[in-house]
């Protein structure tokens, strides 16, 4: 497949058919929320002149002022942990022994460390990279390529540092108690026989620094430090809980805790000028990581995003502030991507920027959402449906539809004229004109049964319900098919194809009775599926890479793509928050999860061609776009493209004519998305 790639192909014979050819637009996701990404970091440091970001899933930062990030691709999914620099090579370090080198910081390159445990740091000095990591594991390498094993005896160790012609590693054994376990400070003059300083029977160190002439030591109970690495003094952390990190700039120590939480939890930031005296100078979410450089410091944190000051004492994300919501309807509606939570709607005209965000009160928590015949209709909890002309004011307009206190969803959609809405817990239909006045119905008795989504496409409406599958044309008429074996979250009709999605099943069927059914991976939760230009999307969550659950890989949630609805591939997101929702409007789709993540799609051009008394060219893609459209008589390497039109679309599907095509035997179309 190709990636990134923004034009569609597209011949034309006077003997032949006509067919078209697909590229791989919907390989690359790009975040947009938060940004500058929404993967854990576990790192940051200060090398080379640049900042360098490291986390999970393979992810790699990097900035020149701690400010403005790109995201590098690393070629690899597993967690990273800390980056060296020296001899002109940048060397990181990860879960797995991993090992990559760059000497850009842009283009990476794995190498073989001889070990699969876990790396946690990484420092040079003296001629040499020294990694460190679980099992008492130290590696040497001249290079970062070639790597050789030392012994460390019997700590686990999570940091390294040199300094005053000594290497000083830090670790020790957890309990798994906030006070208990075995923490230790080992010394070496070249890395490779090495002596115990501290054993203390406390908590592990998780961080060791050499500044201002000393070596600093911290952990969640104590901090210890050192002018020669050889005779330590003590005193109490300010870190209450969780992991800490450590740096020093303008003359203070920063110390920065981490309460042990994927992407959420508590922490707090503080200084000192005499690791004795410690003032809390902000509360934050958890700090994973923290540097200093260009006079100033910043901190990673394991939602993604950053803290930085100038001073030590405060504290600002740099980036505007994102969306830590768990959407749980994302549609494409009058226009514009709206994502939908328990009281909140974000609006998107292009599923790039999120900036239009509305705060409903008064109202029970929406559930989803649908626009139609000039009016949003929301469906709630409690079998509520709320209604608004502008999707700020809302109102029910039919209390009396009410089952409080029982937790019956409505999912609504909007086609031929009617809204649906589709609830439980008894199966109910719900079917209104306006959105104002509403019918119900009991679609599935002498069963349980709570819908779980409806959607429609094709003229039809699709409803799913654990094991049921509802279909209609005017919202009032159903056909019902049970499956006692599956379990359905999502269902879209498109392109004449039905396809339901579940716990680790997608199923399709162009007539909504004979149908297909496929197993993907054993821990794929799928819970959303959209069709538009062409393709079908289904995203989930619990994933891993393999497709099987492997001890000690970070999961990835899964995107699975299909043209057809039948022949599935799958493309990394590159994420582990879990995916919950997919739409697809101008010409791209937008897929919403956990934690407020908000992936987009590049843009889908799609160009098809049809053989009138000449070629009728049929563009579909993003509107209020610039697209050139170009044709070539020929794919040899003599052949040139040459511009047949540029145009500015704003509507789809934008048509074009080619009377000139007679001038050759065959030719070949394809239109440029242009910046």
């Amino acid at each position: 497949m190709l990636k990134n790639l923004l034009s569609y192909l597209v011949t034309i014979a006077t003997t032949v058919l006509i067919y078209d050819v697909r590229g791989g637009p919907l390989e690359e996701w790009h975040w947009r929320n938060p940004l500058p990404q929404g993967n854990a970091l576990h790192n940051v440091v200060w090398v080379n002149g640049h900042w360098l970001a490291l986390g999970e899933l393979g992810t790699i930062l990097i900035s020149n002022d701690g400010t403005n990030w790109s995201r590098v691709e690393s070629g690899v999914a597993d967690n990273l942990r800390d980056c060296a620099y020296g001899d002109g090579k940048y060397v990181i370090v990860g879960d797995w022994g991993t090992v990559l080198t760059s000497t850009n910081g842009i283009s990476w390159s794995q190498q073989y460390a001889g070990t699969f445990y876990s790396l946690n740091a990484v420092c040079y000095a003296n001629t040499q990279f020294v990694a460190v990591g679980e099992s008492c594991t130290i590696l040497t390498s001249p290079d970062g390529v070639v790597w050789t094993q030392q012994s460390s005896g019997e700590w686990e160790l999570f940091d390294v540092v040199h300094g005053e012609g000594l290497y000083v590693v830090v670790g020790g054994v957890d309990e798994g108690y906030p006070w208990w376990g075995i923490g230790v400070v080992l010394t070496s003059p070249d890395a490779k026989v090495w002596t115990r300083r501290v054993f203390t029977p406390k908590p592990p160190f998780t961080t060791v620094a050499y500044a201002n002439g000393k070596f600093v030591a911290a952990s969640a109970s104590q901090v210890c430090w050192s002018d020669d690495g050889l005779t330590w003094q003590f005193s109490s952390s300010p870190a209450q809980y969780g992991l800490v990190s450590l740096s020093y700039g303008h003359g203070k120590w920063v110390l920065g805790t981490a309460y042990p939480s994927f992407y959420y939890g508590y922490a707090s930031i503080f200084t000192s000028g005499n690791l004795i005296d410690w003032s809390e100078v902000a509360e934050s979410p958890p700090v994973t990581g923290i540097a200093f450089g260009q006079d100033r410091f910043v901190a990673s944190r394991p939602d993604g995003t950053f803290l930085i000051s100038s001073n030590g004492q405060n504290w600002a994300n740099p980036l505007a502030k994102p969306l830590s919501v768990y959407f749980r309807d994302l549609e494409y509606i009058n226009g514009s991507f709206c994502a939908l939570d328990a009281n909140l709607l974000v609006f998107s005209p292009d599923g790039t920027v999120w900036t239009n965000i509305v705060v409903v009160t008064n109202t029970e928590e929406f559930v989803s959402i649908t626009f139609g015949n000039g009016r949003y209709v929301a469906g709630g909890k409690y079998r509520t449906v709320w209604t608004s002309t502008n999707g700020v004011d809302w109102t029910n307009p039919a209390p009396e539809l009410s089952t409080y206190p029982y937790g019956a969803d409505v999912f609504v959609a909007y086609g031929n004229g009617v809204f649906v809405g589709a609830a439980g817990e008894n199966g109910d239909i719900l079917t209104s004109p306006d959105g104002i006045n509403w019918t119900v119905q009991q679609l599935i008795t002498n069963a349980t049964v709570s819908f779980h989504d409806v959607k429609f496409g094709d003229g039809r409406f699709v409803a799913v319900a654990d094991q049921y599958l509802a279909t209609s044309i005017d919202g009032t008429n159903w056909s019902v098919a049970y499956f006692p074996d599956r379990y359905f979250k999502g269902a879209t009709r498109g392109n004449g194809m039905y396809v339901l999605i579940g716990r680790n099943t997608i199923g399709s069927s162009n007539d909504g009775t004979n149908w297909v059914f496929q197993t993907f991976g054993q821990s794929d939760y799928l819970q959303a599926v959209a069709f538009g230009s062409g393709f079908f999307v289904a995203v989930g969550e619990e994933s891993y890479i393999s497709g099987t659950p492997t001890y000690g890989m970070p999961p990835e949630s899964p995107i699975l793509i299909s043209p057809d609805g039948r022949n599935w591939w799958r493309v990394r997101s590159k994420t582990a928050r879990p995916l919950s929702n997919v739409a697809y409007g101008n010409g791209t789709f937008v897929i919403t999860g956990g934690a407020g993540a908000i992936l987009q799609s590049d843009p889908l051009v799609n160009l098809t061609i049809t053989k009138l008394a000449f070629p009728r060219l049929e563009l579909s893609g993003p509107v209020n776009r610039s697209y050139r459209i170009e044709y070539a008589d020929g794919l040899d390497a003599s052949s040139a493209w040459l511009e047949l039109a540029t145009v500015t679309v704003n509507e789809i599907p934008a048509f074009f004519n080619d009377p000139s095509w007679t001038n050759s035997t065959m030719r070949f179309y394809r239109a440029v998305l242009l910046p």
